[in-house]
């Protein structure tokens, strides 16, 4: 990794030893992958000082990027090459904490904010935790594309919120934590990155409390978005429709 990429995050918050132990003995990372070999060690760098384990799902990627990752003990697995949430699912069968968090790998998570995340949970105040971008996002600002999924994220995340009568401000984002018995009570199906949309509504409607989490968002360091604006737009707003309505 560039030595640019060195302070690449800010440490946003000083937390206390209790909760980074907690962090360690409690929670695992899961990171789907899918050819990100210049950002992979970077984010494992700085996700494992606070978690249990970290597991890497990977889509059969066409560079190193289990290369790199073999030389940082993690766990690696190899999905069905359905799409991201197909690989969370499987990764989920893996855990053995109690607590988990999904975190990309494409350095446009704070890895720092673990602690921030899982904090919420370990006090019982919530059974799911999502790091919101509301006007801390440079992805989704960094050109008309990207303007027009945050539109289009927050028709949807309004829609949402009139329907369940809950208040959040980000229904998308796939840095978020759970428990892994909620997890599984969701009974996740989507394969594709509409997973966080389909967790996001199904919490809701089963009576979860979400609770949110300010995360800067950055610009993916390396390489293209995996999104499809026009192809993904489609299954966003059927998948919407699909856990809203029935």
């Amino acid at each position: 990794m560039n030595n640019t990429n060195e302070c690449y995050w800010k440490k946003n918050h000083l937390f206390p030893r209790e909760l980074l132990d907690f962090c360690k003995n409690h929670v695992t990372a899961i990171i789907p992958t899918l050819n990100e070999e210049k950002s992979i060690a970077k984010v494992i760098e700085e996700t494992k000082p606070y978690v249990k384990k970290v597991i890497i799902c990977d889509g059969h990627s066409k560079d190193q990027t289990r290369e790199v990752a073999k030389k940082m003990d993690v766990q690696i697995l190899l999905d069905d090459q359905k799409g991201k949430g197909q690989a969370m699912r499987q990764a989920v069968d893996y855990v053995d904490s109690k607590f988990i968090v999904f975190i990309d790998a494409d350095m446009s998570h704070n890895p720092h904010d673990i602690p921030a995340l899982i904090n919420p949970l370990k006090n019982k105040e919530c059974e799911l935790v999502v790091a919101t971008r509301l006007n801390n996002s440079e992805e989704l600002y960094s050109d008309w594309k990207h303007c027009l999924r945050r539109f289009g994220s927050f028709v949807i995340t309004k829609t949402i919120c009139v329907s369940t009568g809950k208040h959040i401000s980000d229904s998308q984002n796939g840095f978020r934590a759970i428990s892994k018995n909620n997890f599984l009570r969701l009974n996740l199906t989507e394969d594709k990155t509409t997973i966080e949309q389909e967790m996001t509504i199904k919490a809701l409607k089963l009576g979860f409390n979400i609770n949110e989490v300010a995360s800067f968002e950055h610009k993916r360091a390396f390489g293209n978005s995996k999104i499809n604006l026009i192809t993904d737009s489609y299954r966003y707003i059927y998948s919407w429709l699909k856990y809203l309505c029935f």
